[in-house]
């Protein structure tokens, strides 16, 4: 094979080999191990560090013949070699079959060959092996939409801080422009000619003016003071959000993952403190009926995440219309005697039925910065608590409703 044929499988190699179920040796063109990864270690019994350097026929052995040379040979003529060998454990000397499969690669811009091994009757069962990567997307899924929802927070506190940093702007601004200066050299002629202050405000050309200046300063200094005081106010309203995100984002976020009572219009406020600036800003309205004693039974962090998940969606479809009346309606009735459902109504711009019909696959999305990690997720994490997430709608621009469903909680 050409050197120009052999892949350059690039600096993520080492991490994707790690993630191999099976042993991964990679040996360069002298036949020495230039990578072990951790199922190849506790495959031959050794410490990665001691095997690589060795050379893989210290490993691998054939019945007849040498299993580097025939690997080498048949790579020559093809693009993959695919066989048996011998594997020799490093700590033991113990010898079992293994199932082998090699390629030519770049490793670090040299030529190596990369070889799987894979014990005889240790292949996995499929479903086993279907469900384990089930359960692995699942808790990549999760974490990647729980990490965007951290992004959201951090963005809001972002806004936050810009609108904290233009008020200490405006108070720094009015401390320059203060007058006090201007008082104290009024005060200090004041203080020189208080033994003849009468004579002074009527007869000199400087003292006439006093009386007029304090009149002045004081309409000045009462006014910044009433713009300070609200300058101040907003200030303290914007830290006290700050605090109020950070405290909702670490109160769920160290929540025992195992399942809760929780009351879902306490779930509905901690949602909305979250998603409270970019509503207010695009002046988005929402309508709430909430009764106390709906509580549901499911993990306080995942319930915030998905219904998050659903009032940001909501959010941005309504933003894709135009019309000015932009509301949001969120209530919460019976689904029987063991359900609430909780349902997000926006007026936004709807879903086709071509839409509705992949909206909780994998991978679906209708935004152009979408991923399609939001509505499978969360209709993967309903089910895992006992419950369901359902969406409908009556077309393209007549808005849409999504209904999440919980199993009852106790009453607190």
């Amino acid at each position: 094979m050409d050197h120009d044929d052999i892949h350059e499988p690039g600096d993520d190699c080492r991490a994707v080999l790690e993630l191999s179920w099976d042993a991964a040796l990679v040996c360069d063109a002298r036949g020495e191990l230039v990578f072990v990864n951790g199922e190849a270690s506790r495959l031959f019994g050794g410490d990665r560090k001691k095997l690589e350097g060795r050379h893989i026929q210290d490993l691998l052995h054939k019945q007849v013949g040498s299993f580097y040379i025939e690997a080498q040979t048949r790579l020559k003529q093809d693009d993959h070699y695919e066989g048996e060998a011998l594997a020799v454990r490093d700590d033991t000397g113990q010898a079992f079959s293994v199932r082998v499969r090699a390629a030519l690669a770049a490793w670090d811009g040299r030529p190596a060959m990369l070889t799987w091994l894979r014990p005889f009757g240790s292949e996995p069962d499929a479903a086993e092996l279907d469900a384990e990567l089930q359960a692995r997307f699942d808790e990549l899924a999760y974490k990647t939409s729980v990490g965007q929802m951290a992004v959201g927070v951090m963005h809001n506190v972002g806004n936050v801080l810009n609108s904290v940093n233009i008020g200490a702007q405006s108070l720094a601004e009015l401390t320059r422009s203060s007058k006090i200066p201007e008082l104290i050299k009024a005060n200090k002629l004041f203080e020189e000619n208080r033994h003849r202050i009468q004579e002074y405000i009527e007869r000199d050309p400087a003292g006439r003016y006093l009386p007029q200046f304090y009149l002045n300063v004081g309409r000045y200094l009462a006014r910044n003071n009433e713009i300070m005081m609200s300058e101040a106010a907003e200030l303290q309203k914007h830290l006290a959000l700050i605090k109020e995100l950070i405290a909702t984002q670490q109160d769920y976020a160290r929540e025992s993952p195992t399942a809760t009572s929780l009351s879902l219009a306490r779930l509905v406020e901690d949602v909305l403190k979250i998603e409270r600036l970019p509503l207010e800003k695009h002046q988005i309205t929402v309508d709430l009926n909430l009764p106390d004693q709906a509580y549901a039974r499911a993990p306080k962090a995942k319930a915030l995440h998905v219904l998050l998940n659903l009032v940001k969606n909501a959010r941005e479809a309504i933003l894709m219309r135009s019309d000015s009346d932009r509301r949001i309606e969120i209530k919460v009735k019976s689904a029987g005697e063991e359900h609430w459902a909780l349902e997000v109504r926006d007026n936004g711009v709807g879903i086709s039925q071509e839409q509705m019909r992949g909206l909780f696959k994998y991978g679906y999305t209708t935004k152009l910065d979408g991923h399609g990690f939001g509505l499978y997720t969360s209709m993967r994490v309903m089910e895992e608590m006992g419950g369901s997430l359902s969406a409908t709608s009556d077309g393209a621009d007549k808005g849409a409703s999504f209904s999440l469903v919980f199993p009852a909680g106790d009453v607190a």
